[in-house]
């Protein structure tokens, strides 16, 4: 989608804050590990262990937790449990660390003020994320939002740039395409892609509303449906072979009829008042002069 400079200023923002709470927890585990590692190194830990007092024998690489493996005491002599106690544990956790609830835990080897600022910042780093999803989703382009093209689409008869309308459809082409379908105050329906257009309200203004006199109720059954159309029968009118194809981008109550017929079996055909423009209405000889 297309941000407006104020929107990537906001995001630049948020994403300078947390790289900076990222970069300060960084170093704050970075002091802790240092001078756990100057403690253990000044108090001859024994390196064989990494002062916890066992080594692993046996494992098989089948179970990758390395919950099958076999222990044995250190073999190293001068490995006891007043040099541990001393050394205290390495600061380099494994797998079977976990296993045998020997892992060190950097809180430890905080300071305090290191502990609380390393803690907070993770309730920190929740509101930012909650910050920047909240911009995204004021700048992400959904249905009812009122948008403005801003650059022309390389797709044929897409919408010129400064078209103002609300958005009826949003979706995904055949190619990938993310399209979008909008309609001015006049009802003329315009189409181009997610990345031609910005958002410039949460809501499109009354003006932007297809009034019901600007709509034909078509009375019908639908029988089948595509991601592009459905097709319809109508009482009291020879309808073609295989029944009315009419596109989903002309179907004004769109979002009603497809709620309607999710998760029904269409083979029947399903009783709806699918709401078209009039001129299609005539097109199709549903409304006659």
């Amino acid at each position: 989608m297309h941000y407006t400079p104020e929107t990537v200023k906001e995001f630049a923002d948020i994403d300078a804050s947390i790289a900076s709470i990222e970069a300060r927890k960084i170093e704050i585990e970075n002091l802790a590990k240092e001078r756990r590692l100057q403690q253990f190194t000044a108090s001859n830990g024994c390196d064989y262990c990494r002062g916890r007092g066992w080594v692993v024998t046996w494992d098989t690489m089948d179970i990758l937790d390395g919950s099958a493996a076999d222990y044995s005491d250190c073999p190293e002599k001068g490995c006891s449990a007043e040099t541990r106690k001393a050394s205290g544990l390495h600061p380099s956790n494994n797998r079977y660390d976990y296993n045998r609830r020997t892992r060190w835990n950097m809180s430890e080897d905080m300071t305090e003020s290191e502990r609380d600022e390393y803690h907070t910042s993770a309730a920190r780093l929740v509101s930012l994320g909650y910050a920047r999803q909240s911009i995204y989703d004021r700048a992400a382009v959904r249905k009812g939002k009122l948008v403005e093209v801003m650059r022309k689409s390389r797709t044929r008869n897409s919408a010129q740039v400064g078209v103002v309308g609300k958005v009826f459809w949003h979706g995904v082409s055949d190619y990938g395409t993310v399209k979008v379908g909008l309609m001015d105050t006049e009802g003329q329906k315009h189409w181009t892609t997610e990345a031609s257009v910005t958002v410039i309200s949460q809501t499109a203004p009354k003006s932007y509303e297809q009034k019901y006199e600007d709509q034909y109720p078509l009375l019908c059954k639908i029988t089948r449906k595509t991601n592009k159309a459905i097709c319809v029968f109508t009482l009291g009118k020879s309808n073609p072979l295989g029944g009315e194809w009419i596109p989903w981008s002309q179907i004004l109550n769109a979002d009603q009829v497809q709620e309607q017929i999710s998760g029904t079996l269409l083979k029947d055909g399903k009783p709806a008042t699918v709401m078209i423009p009039p001129w299609l209405a005539k097109k199709k000889g549903y409304l006659r002069e």
